[in-house]
């Protein structure tokens, strides 16, 4: 008998394959079965209201989990249900920290994208297709609500301007921390925020326990959520830090790993 009420999964390169704009058939059946079944779904992912615009047309999936953690949005409602946003205070000093040192990022609120005039956005991977929803930073109101900057630095490892911002946020006090690095960069988010914590704040509210949650992931902003949920799956393209964490291991985002395993493990048939 299936255990799992909830199914969160990440987007890019776990049920979206790297280079695909939309999911799988395969995919597609995955959430329309679970629906039928009455378990509970959810993206947990980095993406944002803006970027998640062009994959949210099916009426299978109940909620979004956006910005790592930030909000969850619910399908349902079409409204945000929960979120943490970063202070204006706090914000406007993150935004003048990475403008003075000509630090790439991006900042999103909830209708649009604001980039550092040094940032390509023309060629990049999550905006080329959102032009119309993107401003420069010089358009940005200092009084929006924002969820989460994230800042473009391709180093493999924590960089140095990776390490100045950490100790800026302390001498500071800024209510904000990295919560992950990524191949492109790190996350800035509210302090307490990651994938996990919103997951559970999620189950809670549908008195679901941990351990009826089963989680799916491949990179460094899963490896929280993975390796707390009941049941956490690395996919096979994943990186081998998420591996380590996992309890299982998933065939790769190509290969219809998530549904693969789904249908392995019973919880649609």
């Amino acid at each position: 008998m299936n255990k799992f009420k909830l199914v969160a999964t990440d987007i890019d390169d776990t049920i979206l394959p790297s280079g695909h704009k939309d999911f799988s058939l395969e995919t597609k059946k995955m959430f329309a079965d679970l629906k039928k079944a009455n378990i509970i779904t959810a993206f947990v992912t980095g993406r944002d209201l803006v970027t998640i615009s062009n994959l949210i047309k099916s009426d299978s999936i109940d909620y979004f989990i956006g910005g790592n953690g930030c909000f969850i949005y619910s399908f349902l409602e079409q409204k945000i249900i929960y979120e943490r946003i970063l202070k204006n205070n706090d914000l406007k000093k993150i935004i003048e920290f990475f403008l003075d040192r000509d630090t790439k990022f991006i900042v999103a609120d909830k209708n649009f994208i604001y980039y550092s005039s040094n940032y390509d956005v023309q060629n990049s991977k999550f905006l080329k297709d959102h032009l119309h929803m993107v401003k420069t930073i010089d358009e940005f109101d200092y009084s929006s609500e924002v969820h989460i900057v994230t800042v473009i630095d391709q180093e493999r490892n924590e960089s140095e301007v990776q390490r100045s911002f950490v100790d800026f946020i302390n001498q500071n006090q800024l209510d904000a921390h990295i919560s992950s690095r990524w191949s492109w960069g790190f996350f800035i988010v509210p302090k307490g925020v990651n994938k996990y914590n919103t997951l559970f704040k999620l189950a809670e509210m549908h008195n679901i326990s941990n351990e009826e949650i089963i989680a799916f992931g491949d990179s460094q902003n899963d490896i929280d959520m993975i390796a707390n949920v009941g049941y956490g799956v690395a996919m096979g393209n994943g990186l081998k830090e998420v591996k380590a964490v996992a309890k299982a291991i998933a065939e790769p985002a190509i290969e219809n790993g998530v549904y693969k395993k789904i249908k392995e493990l019973q919880i649609i048939k």
